[in-house]
């Protein structure tokens, strides 16, 4: 639930999430910053407001992309996908969660931390 210090019920949190909402959206400014660094070849990090693994990194080298709609796309499902999970402490070798193949190998090409989330 959030309730960040000097906001009021209902007061937008970083334009993702209202305050005494349970729930953070990827939201609008998010997509833009993916969208343009996909096409500008450049980095993006990714911040989770109330993330419960503290001083999270999650960064995205988009400079081996062509710089095309496409990769923008798979980009943006691919983020979307990492924004909604978190690593499990409990979780060993059989546990899985699926995902798409070019999702996934999309994700090896550009999620820096993809080896502290995936095998």
């Amino acid at each position: 639930m959030c309730n960040e210090p000097g906001l009021k019920e209902g007061e937008l949190h970083g334009n993702t999430h209202a305050v005494g909402s349970d729930n953070e959206e990827l939201g609008i400014p998010r997509i833009h910053e993916v969208i343009n660094a996909v096409l500008s070849r450049g980095k993006y990090s990714l911040y989770k407001y109330h993330n419960p693994i503290p001083d999270e990194t999650l960064t995205f080298d988009f400079s081996r992309c062509e710089g095309n709609v496409s990769e923008a796309v798979l980009a943006l499902i691919a983020i979307e996908r990492i924004f909604r999970i978190y690593p499990n402490p409990k979780a060993g070798e059989t546990d899985r969660i699926f995902i798409d193949r070019r999702i996934d190998e999309f994700l090896q090409d550009h999620f820096d931390q993809y080896a502290d989330y995936f095998s």
